[in-house]
């Protein structure tokens, strides 16, 4: 996980902004249903994403035509 996350956001240079969860940080997150690190596929289980800091429903989202 760190691979994807906190280490290519510093390496870009945007590890004030990316890569972990904190305050002051930008808020883009894809909230699963299940551990990835037990099976790959489970990345594809997602309960719900926030963008931006704004919480969308991937169910409402998809309805909507977004």
């Amino acid at each position: 996980m760190r691979a994807a996350t906190p280490v290519p956001a510093s390496f870009l240079g945007l590890g004030d902004d990316l890569g972990t969860i904190a305050v002051g940080k930008l808020a883009n997150l894809v909230l699963l249903e299940a551990n990835p690190l037990d099976r790959i596929e489970n990345t594809s289980r997602i309960s719900a994403v926030i963008l931006k800091g704004r919480y969308l429903d991937p169910v409402a989202t998809l309805r909507a035509g977004r």
